[in-house]
């Protein structure tokens, strides 16, 4: 399954997607009962699959809450030939409106042999898509030191169905399976053979309609039943088309639907699956689930459905800022904010926030500035704003501004203003040295390495040099690309 997602989440996926299970009665492929009912002219394939899109077109707004538990085995693991195995439980709660989405996740027991989280202290994990703005958000206490891990991504072709099926637990029960884009009655649309059995079959003791279709990607059965909306009671399915395994086959059952306003809605049931790897590598894994409650058409806005207001402060993200940019050592960290007086736009910028209109609520913090060269204790700013001077060596104006900030020193001393020097067009660090000695700099001087010239310009958003960044005493930048005679109010304003 594919709910973790990304940074530490992509082993676990590595895990989830590939622990999948189906056991020797399924292999056996044991020849359904059938009931005594008489051989009747039945609906055509066609006239079905239109019943069942009819159910599911009508499940168009809900909040649905659920427990899962999931097991698998496979007899290697990625890179070696350990066997792999994993058993864990969870809850989670969906919701959609038909264009965004939200699914939020906690998990415990073993994902691996090696991550385990108890059930008192299970990782937590959300999916966000606000209609603009996707979110993918993880936490516990065994990552990073209890940092929060955030990913934070504008997609404009992304859809809030393709999202939710994307990221939910059990898309099962929406009619899409294990790594296919279109519901079923769409995918069986356009197969080169489908058909009804003439007789019905009893599956999970519902009499039911049975189609058999085959198409390029594999071949389908489907048990359908009447009685509860035309449902999928039951499926299995065979394919050989997926380009790294050999063959894959799945089955679902759902034990239990339930009726809300005009529709039958499946709340209990169970999947297993089983991968054939080449080189005699194979995974099998069974997952069951229960939906607990589900709300029908709720009011999202008023509930504030997707809204990102599970971000622990201080999580950090791992898109960079600017978006598409690369991440290069010394690069300006990126982290959420609950209260923020300044965040970041798509291109890095510091700009003030508004309420309801800077969504992402994302500040820009400072990297370890060690890796510019320098030489810095942990705490050489603590409790101090920090003012970056991006600066070019021999560049007439740059220079002048470094001995304006000289002459300052003492003022912004004072004041609880840290200076640091950083050459931004790849001075030899020894040339640099012996600058600062010749001109008695007591400021840390440093400078961008001449391979990250470009890269750290771009990601520390420098538009000419000299170029000044301040900071507040937590370290958040508050203004920058400002000139000499706008700092004092610059220093002022960040006491407000």
């Amino acid at each position: 399954m594919s709910r973790f997602s990304r940074t530490v989440c992509i082993v676990i996926l590595a895990c989830l997607s590939a622990i999948v299970f189906a056991d020797s009665e399924q292999k056996a492929k044991p020849t359904p009962e059938k009931t005594d009912l008489p051989a009747t002219k039945h609906p055509t394939a066609a006239e079905l699959l239109d019943k069942y899109a009819e159910t599911q077109d009508k499940l168009q707004s809900f909040i649905a809450k659920a427990s899962f538990s999931d097991k698998g085995y496979c007899n290697f693991s990625i890179g070696s030939e350990r066997p792999c195995w994993g058993d864990h439980s969870g809850k989670y709660e969906a919701r959609f409106d038909g264009r965004r989405a939200c699914i939020r996740t906690s998990t415990w027991g073993y994902i691996n042999p090696r991550l385990h989280f108890p059930q008192g202290d299970p990782c937590y994990e959300s999916e966000l898509w606000d209609g603009e703005t996707r979110f993918g958000y993880v936490y516990h206490r065994k990552f990073d030191s209890g940092y929060s891990l955030l990913k934070i991504q504008k997609d404009p072709n992304e859809t809030g169905r393709r999202f939710l099926i994307n990221n939910y637990p059990c898309p099962i029960l929406m009619g899409y399976f294990w790594n296919e884009k279109s519901r079923i009655d769409v995918r069986l649309r356009d197969a080169n053979s489908i058909r009804v059995r003439n007789k019905m079959d009893k599956a999970e003791g519902r009499p039911c309609y049975v189609i058999e279709a085959g198409i390029k990607e594999g071949e389908y059965k489907l048990w359908i039943d009447p009685e509860h909306g035309h449902n999928i009671v039951k499926i299995e399915i065979e394919r050989d088309d997926i380009a790294y395994l050999e063959h894959f086959s799945e089955s679902v059952k759902c034990a239990r639907f339930k009726r809300l306003d005009d529709m039958w809605l499946p709340m209990e049931g169970e999947t297993r699956r089983y991968w054939d790897w080449p080189g005699e590598h194979y995974c099998e894994g069974t997952m069951s689930f229960k939906l607990e409650e589900i709300i029908l058409n709720p009011d999202h806005n008023s509930l504030g459905s997707f809204v990102p207001d599970d971000i622990r402060d201080g999580a950090r993200t791992t898109f960079p800022f600017p978006f598409g940019h690369q991440v290069t050592r010394g690069s300006p960290l990126y982290v959420w904010s609950k209260d923020p007086k300044f965040v970041v736009d798509e291109k890095g910028r510091v700009i003030g926030y508004v309420p309801n209109a800077s969504p992402v609520k994302v500040v820009k913090t400072l990297p370890d500035l060690n890796h510019f060269g320098l030489e810095l204790d942990s705490d050489w700013a603590k409790d101090k704003m920090v003012l970056l001077c991006f600066w070019e060596m021999g560049g007439q104006l740059s220079e002048q501004w470094v001995r304006a900030l000289k002459e300052r020193q003492e003022n912004l001393a004072e004041k609880g203003v840290a200076v640091v020097l950083v050459e931004a067009c790849g001075a030899a660090r020894a040339k640099l040295k012996s600058w600062a000695e010749k001109n008695k700099m007591s400021f840390p001087v440093g400078s961008f390495r001449e391979r990250n010239v470009e890269p750290l310009r771009q990601n520390w958003v420098i538009a000419r040099l000299p170029w000044l960044v301040l900071t507040d005493k937590e370290h958040v930048v508050i203004a920058e690309g400002f000139g000499l005679d706008g700092l004092n109010d610059k220093i002022e304003q960040s006491d407000r």
